[in-house]
C-alpha cells in the first residue's frame, strides 16, 4: 500500500477500532468490505499486533508512501520526562482511540500550573489529525461553563505535533464514580443532569460533541461532573472551513456502545444525537437499581428514540425533564411502551382483570399483556423492563446474527421490521421504501427481500389498494428463498399469494412449509389464520392461533386487533372483542381503521344501538360507496331491522346503491359485501346469492379471492345463507369445497356427500 490517502483511511478506522473493547472488534471488521482490500488488511495486521500499549512504535514498517513525514508513525515515542512544546509529561493518565493523555508541568518559568496534555496517536502528521486538534482548540477557547473542562493553552512541539493543554480534573469516569460510592438514583440522576446542562451550553454555542461516555465525563471530589473531549465535535454551521474533508473522517470516530443510530448510519449529526449518547449514558449508570422510577425509565425511552424526530427536541429540554424527576414533579415525555399502554387499558377495567382466572380464554392474553407490566414494575432497571417485552419480541424478529456486512442495510432492515408492529398505510410505504432501499445496497440480503415481499402483500392483507401487490411479491419471494431456504416468512408470504388467489390447497402447502421451520419471528400462525382459516370458515381454530401469537407478543398492535375481529365473529363474544380493540388502540392501531369501524358496526348492531352502528358502517365504506348513497342506504338497512315494514324500501335502496356502483365501475369486494351481508340480514337470498354472483365475477377478473372482506361470509348473521343449498355451489366455485374435503368442513357445517350447514338464528338485535 503506497497512497497517503489509503493511510488516512487505515488510521481512522484504527482510531475507532481502538475505542472498542477488543472482544467486539471482529464482528466490527466483518462490516467493513466496502474498504479496499489493502486498507482492511493493513488495518487487520495492526491490530494483530497490539500486544501493549507500546505496539504503535512498531507501525514504520507499515509505511511505504514516501511523502509521510519522517517518523510520523512512531507517534507514541514519548515517556515521563519528554517535553511537549513549554510542557514536561510527568505521568499518563490515560489513552483513547485518537489521543493520549498526559500530566505535564509548564517548564518554562511562566504561571506554574499543572496540566492535562492531550497528544494524537499515530496520525498526529495527516492533515485530517491537525486538524481535528486545531478544531478542539478552537472549540474549547470558545466555551466557558463550570461543568466544561477548560482550554488554557495549544500549540505544535517542535516535532510538528499538535498539543492542546487542558484544566486537570482531579476526578473518575461517571460510571467508576457511582459505582464506587454505590451512588444512590437521585445522585445519579443529578450528574447527568449537570452534563446535560453542560451540553446544552455547546449546543447553544453551535457545538456537538458526539462522543459522549462515561469516560469523557468526570466526577470531582465534591461531586462535580465535568465534561471532556470535544476532539471530534462539530460546528453545526455547515459552511464553515471546518465542515471540510477532515470531518468526513471525524464522522466515523464515534463509541459504538453510545453512538446513535443516526451516527451509526452515516447520517447527519445533530444536537438530538448528544440527546442519544447522554440517554445511553444514564442507562447505563442507572443499572438494576431497586426503586419504582416509572417517570425516569419514561425520560430514558423517550432520550432513546430510533427516530430523532422523537427524541426531546432539545438536551434542554432532556435536562428540563431530569430536573422535573429530581424535584418529584410530573415529567413531560409521554409513556409509550406497550406495558404502559397496556396499563392505562388495565386501569380502565380493573374488574376484569380482578376475575381474570374466571375469564374466557380470550382474556388470558389480557392477562398476559399485563404480566409484562407486573413484571417491569418489580424490576427497577428499564433495561430489563424493555427485556421483557419490547426486546422480547424483537429477539423473535431479527435473525440471531447479523445477515448482512452492510450496516446501513441492516438498520434500514430493522427499523421496517419495528415498523410492522404497526402496519398502517403509511407504515407499509416506508417499509417497502426501507427494505428496498436495503436490498439494493445488498444484493444478497436474503432477510431483506422476504420482508419486502411480506411488506407488499401486507396491503391486500389489511384491505389496501395496491393492484400490482402479488405480482411484485412472488418473485422476490422466490428471491429470497433461493438466497436463503430457511426463511419461514418467505414461504408464509407465498402461502399469503396463494390465499389472495383463491388457490387454498396451495396456500396450505406454503404455509406446511414454514411451520416445519418456523422460528417465531414472523407471526407466522397468525398470517396463516386470517388468510386461509378465516376465509375458509374455520373461526375457531382461527381465534386459538390469533390468540396464541399474541400471547407470544402482547405489544404487537395488530396482532390485538386480530384477536379483536376473531372474537367479534363469533356470537356472543362482542364484549371480549371490544376489550381486545381497546388493548390494539392503546398499542397505537389507528382508530380510524377500517376493521375497528366494522367491527364496532357489528357490535352496535347486535347491541340494537342501530344509529351508532350507522355511523360506524358508513364510515367504515370505501368512499366511493359513500359517494353514491351509501349511508342512506345503510341507514334505511337499519330502520328495516328494527322495523319490517322498512324491509322493502331497504332492499330496494341496496339495488339502487349497487347499480349505481356498477354504472361509475365503483364496485369492490367492500362494497358487494355491504350488500351481500345486507341482504342476508334482510331475509332475501335471492338478492343475496345474486349478489354473490356479481363477487365472483369480481374474482374472476381481479385474480383475487376478496380477502379480508370474504371473512363476512362466515358472520353470524349469516348462518341462513349458508344454510341455503345453493351455498355449497358458491363455496365450490370459490375453491372453497376441495379445501374443506382435505382440512376440515368449515364450523357448524358438515360435508359429506353435500355440505349441509346449519341455520343458527341472526343475532341482529
Amino acid at each position: 500500500m503506497t497512497s497517503t490517502e489509503d493511510w488516512r483511511e487505515v488510521f481512522a478506522l484504527l482510531d475507532t477500532a481502538l475505542e472498542m473493547p477488543v472482544t467486539a472488534r471482529a464482528a466490527w471488521l466483518d462490516t467493513l468490505d466496502q474498504h479496499p482490500a489493502p486498507v482492511i488488511g493493513a488495518l487487520r495486521e495492526l491490530l494483530a499486533r497490539q500486544t501493549s500499549d507500546r505496539f504503535l512504535l512498531d507501525l514504520p514498517q507499515f509505511t511505504g508512501s514516501p511523502d509521510l513525514p519522517r517518523n510520523a508513525l512512531a507517534s507514541e515515542n514519548v515517556d515521563v520526562g519528554s517535553s511537549v512544546g513549554p510542557y514536561r509529561l510527568t505521568g499518563r493518565l490515560g489513552r483513547g482511540g485518537m489521543s493520549s493523555v498526559w500530566v505535564a508541568e509548564r517548564i518554562d518559568g511562566m504561571l506554574k500550573r499543572r496540566v492535562a496534555i492531550k497528544l494524537p496517536h499515530v496520525s498526529w502528521a495527516l492533515p485530517e489529525a491537525a486538524g481535528r486538534m486545531a478544531r478542539e482548540r478552537d472549540l474549547l477557547a470558545s466555551l466557558e461553563h463550570p461543568s466544561i473542562a477548560r482550554l488554557y493553552d495549544a500549540g505544535v512541539g517542535i516535532d510538528g505535533r499538535p498539543f492542546l493543554a487542558l484544566e486537570l480534573v482531579d476526578g473518575q469516569p461517571i460510571d467508576e464514580y457511582c459505582a464506587g460510592r454505590d451512588a444512590d438514583i437521585a445522585t445519579r440522576v443529578d450528574l447527568v443532569l449537570q452534563t446535560a446542562r453542560a451540553v446544552a451550553y455547546a449546543h447553544s454555542c453551535s457545538i456537538v460533541h458526539r462522543d459522549l461516555k462515561p469516560s469523557n465525563i468526570l466526577v470531582d471530589a465534591r461531586g462535580k461532573a465535568r465534561l471532556l473531549d470535544f476532539g471530534i465535535a462539530k460546528l453545526l454551521d455547515a459552511d464553515t472551513p471546518t465542515a471540510s474533508h477532515d470531518t468526513q473522517f471525524a464522522g466515523r470516530l464515534f463509541t459504538p456502545d453510545y453512538a446513535s443510530p443516526e451516527q451509526v448510519r452515516g447520517e447527519a449529526v445533530t444536537t438530538s444525537t448528544d440527546v442519544f449518547s447522554l440517554g445511553v449514558v444514564l442507562g447505563k449508570i442507572l443499572g438494576a437499581r431497586p426503586r419504582s422510577r416509572d417517570d425516569l425509565d419514561t425520560i430514558i425511552q423517550k432520550a432513546l428514540k430510533e427516530s430523532a424526530l422523537e427524541r426531546y427536541p432539545s438536551m434542554a429540554a432532556f435536562a428540563d425533564d431530569l430536573e422535573r424527576f429530581l424535584r418529584g414533579e410530573p415529567v413531560l415525555a409521554q409513556p409509550d411502551s406497550a406495558w404502559y399502554r397496556v396499563r392505562k387499558f388495565a386501569t380502565r377495567n380493573q374488574r376484569l382483570l380482578r376475575a381474570v382466572g374466571a375469564a374466557v380464554a380470550g382474556t388470558v392474553a389480557v392477562g398476559i399483556a399485563f404480566g409484562v407490566y407486573q413484571s417491569r414494575e418489580h424490576s427497577a432497571s428499564t433495561a430489563r423492563a424493555v427485556e421483557l417485552s419490547v426486546d422480547a419480541i424483537a429477539e423473535r424478529s431479527v435473525p440471531r446474527s447479523m445477515p448482512t456486512r452492510d450496516v446501513t442495510a441492516y438498520h434500514e432492515y430493522l427499523e421496517a421490521r419495528s415498523l410492522m408492529q404497526r402496519p398502517t398505510e403509511e407504515n407499509l410505504r416506508e417499509i417497502v421504501r426501507l427494505a428496498e432501499s436495503a436490498t439494493t445496497r445488498d444484493p444478497q440480503f436474503a432477510h431483506a427481500f422476504a420482508l419486502l415481499a411480506g411488506s407488499n402483500v401486507l396491503f391486500l392483507d389489511i384491505g389496501f389498494a395496491r393492484p400490482d401487490a402479488l405480482e411484485r411479491a412472488e418473485p422476490i419471494a422466490r428471491r429470497a428463498l433461493a438466497l436463503d431456504p430457511q426463511l419461514p416468512g418467505a414461504y408464509a408470504t407465498l402461502g399469503s399469494i396463494a390465499a389472495h388467489r383463491g388457490q387454498w390447497l396451495q396456500a396450505e402447502e406454503e404455509f406446511r412449509r414454514a411451520f416445519e421451520i418456523d422460528d417465531q419471528s414472523g407471526r407466522i400462525h397468525a398470517r396463516h389464520a386470517q388468510m386461509v382459516l378465516t376465509s375458509a370458515g374455520r373461526l375457531e381454530t382461527a381465534r386459538q392461533q390469533f390468540q396464541a401469537e399474541f400471547r407470544l407478543t402482547p405489544g404487537h398492535a395488530r396482532g390485538a386487533m386480530q384477536v379483536a375481529t376473531a372474537l367479534g365473529m363469533l356470537p356472543g363474544h362482542e364484549a371480549e372483542a371490544l376489550k381486545f380493540v381497546d388493548i390494539a388502540l392503546s398499542l397505537g392501531w389507528p382508530a380510524d381503521s377500517e376493521d375497528v369501524k366494522t367491527l364496532y358496526w357489528h357490535v352496535a348492531r347486535r347491541a340494537g344501538r342501530h344509529a351508532e352502528a350507522v355511523d360506524y358502517l358508513t364510515r367504515a365504506m370505501p368512499e366511493a360507496m359513500r359517494q353514491a348513497g351509501g349511508g342512506e342506504t345503510v341507514r334505511l338497512l337499519h330502520e328495516a331491522l328494527q322495523s319490517p315494514a322498512q324491509r322493502e324500501k331497504a332492499l330496494l335502496s341496496l339495488d339502487s346503491l349497487a347499480a349505481r356502483l356498477r354504472e361509475t365501475g365503483a364496485t369492490t369486494f367492500a362494497s358487494l359485501m355491504v350488500c351481500i351481508n345486507g341482504y342476508g340480514m334482510l331475509g332475501d337470498l335471492d338478492r343475496a346469492y345474486a349478489a354473490s354472483e356479481q363477487w365472483l365475477l369480481l374474482s374472476m377478473n381481479s385474480g383475487l379471492s376478496g380477502i379480508p372482506h370474504n371473512a363476512a361470509f362466515w358472520l353470524p348473521e349469516m348462518s341462513a345463507f349458508r344454510a341455503d343449498p345453493r351455498f355449497e355451489a358458491l363455496a365450490t366455485r370459490m375453491g372453497l369445497v376441495a379445501y374443506w374435503r382435505k382440512f376440515g368442513a368449515p364450523d357448524h357445517c358438515e360435508l359429506g356427500a353435500k355440505l349441509v350447514c346449519s341455520a343458527r338464528s341472526s343475532p341482529t338485535g
